[in-house]
């Protein structure tokens, strides 16, 4: 795993970061995010880094809603 330097480089886009990741932003703040990306090394390792994370998190969340609760369901 790299080491990302975007906490150095660019503290103001890091929450923007996670939510263009979620796809949260607005139209205007995620094409800003996108040029953004385009012209920084650091912050496209960050993403590049969270982008199998998300997807990971997605999945398992998916699981999560499938999964009954505990003490959820008929008694037997």
């Amino acid at each position: 795993m790299r080491t990302s330097k975007l906490a150095q480089a660019c503290p103001a886009w890091r929450g923007d970061l996670a939510a263009y990741l979620v796809g949260a932003l607005d139209p205007q703040p995620s094409d800003a995010m996108r040029r953004h990306l385009s012209a920084c090394p650091a912050c496209e390792a960050e993403f590049e880094d969270l982008v199998p994370v998300v997807s990971r998190l997605a999945l398992l969340a998916a699981v999560d809603v499938a999964r009954p609760a505990a003490g959820a369901g008929p008694d037997r």
